[in-house]
């Protein structure tokens, strides 16, 4: 053999050997997949790492923590850093994936049943194609109940016998509003003290409680004496002043004019009416007192 061939030979060997190591070299940054061969073959992909030194992914030991037949999920524990991951079991025990635990029907809104699965009912309904929410079913009562930890302030409608729809009202301009629904001012107290009031409107669409001016009022029809040029209407349980409405009229029921009657004199549980002429017999006082407040 020629020593020509022999050199050529080596210098092959060589290269090949070269070329072998170089790819050995690079076959751990070129490659992230871990292919798995079988009767079918998967592929395991590493995603370029986000930091530029190496890291590791500890695997946890096969069933540790998870209980026989339960499910359960890889999370990273809190021993992780940023160059090594270390996985770790978490058993669900099915619930969280099939909820074994609760049931529910289509358009029933979801709650937690316990603090490891959840339900739905009936009761509590949410319609996607109208943005509805429904509370409430037959035989019982729907409310909203709002906390602040310490107090609660409840949202229910009466007894419906009928479809009922409570509209907000629309208030213009550049807000932001605030609404209160439906009373903003002068909550009533404890009853008796504050009964008989009612609710009055006002002009940023809220209401207020206010003393009811017709709670109190009183009429009647007097027979004041004959020929007197006075006369005192008696209230029950109410104290005249000036600032209340207070109207009379005279009514001759003989069929003659009456005379001019002015009010002279307010006071408790009474007012005084003056004549601008004798009383006739047949001459009566026909009053009516509203106490304005």
């Amino acid at each position: 053999m020629k020593f020509s061939s022999i050199l050529k030979g080596l210098i092959l060997t060589a290269a090949l050997f070269m070329f072998v190591s170089e790819a050995a070299a690079q076959l751990p940054v070129r490659t992230r997949e871990l292919r798995l061969l079988g009767a079918t073959s998967g592929i395991l992909t590493q995603n370029v790492p986000l930091v530029v030194t190496d890291y590791t992914v500890t695997w946890p030991s096969a069933g540790v923590a998870v209980a026989a037949g339960h499910k359960s999920f890889l999370y990273a524990d809190a021993g992780s850093t940023a160059t090594q991951q270390n996985l770790a079991w978490f058993d669900v025990n099915g619930d969280i994936v099939d909820n074994d635990a609760g049931s529910g029907l289509a358009g029933q809104v979801t709650y937690w049943a316990d603090d490891n699965s959840v339900t739905g009912e009936v009761g509590f309904l949410w319609n996607d194609g109208t943005n509805t929410l429904t509370m409430g079913e037959a035989g019982a009562t729907a409310e909203i109940v709002f906390t602040n930890g310490t107090n609660t302030g409840t949202v229910q409608t009466a007894a419906l016998t009928a479809n009922h729809t409570y509209s907000f009202p629309n208030i213009t301009g550049a807000g932001p509003f605030s609404v209160n629904i439906p009373v903003a001012t002068n909550l009533p107290g404890t009853l008796p003290a504050d009964e008989d009031q009612i609710l009055l409107s006002n002009n940023d669409g809220t209401a207020t409680w206010s003393a009811n001016p017709f709670a109190g009022i009183q009429r009647g029809l007097d027979n004041p004496a004959d020929a007197a040029f006075t006369h005192t209407v008696t209230l029950v349980a109410a104290t005249a002043d000036a600032t209340d409405l207070i109207m009379v009229s005279s009514v001759d029921v003989g069929g003659t004019t009456g005379n001019i009657l002015t009010v002279s004199a307010v006071g408790v549980n009474q007012f005084t009416v003056n004549a601008s002429g004798p009383f006739t017999t047949t001459e009566r006082i026909a009053w009516i007192f509203i106490p304005l407040p």
